[in-house]
């Protein structure tokens, strides 16, 4: 995000679109994003130094939920 800082950038997560707003006095950029399915969309970060916008987006656990059934 050259040219923007960090107070100009901002994230929001809606329905699984990540949305990333930069404004700045006459600048502005909008770019939007489909998460996946598998993407803990609560534990999202984001950063922003020297002009590079890093966003973390980790991936939820797999169930792992073991059943057990009877054999007739």
């Amino acid at each position: 995000v050259p040219g923007f800082s960090r107070e100009d950038v901002s994230l929001t997560v809606k329905e699984g679109t990540l949305t990333v707003d930069m404004k700045r006095e006459s600048k502005k950029k909008k770019a939007t994003y489909r998460l996946g399915k598998n993407i803990d969309q609560d534990k999202i970060k984001a950063t922003c130094k020297d002009g590079i916008l890093t966003i973390t987006l980790p991936v939820l656990e797999p169930a792992t939920k073991t059943i057990t059934v009877a054999v007739d």
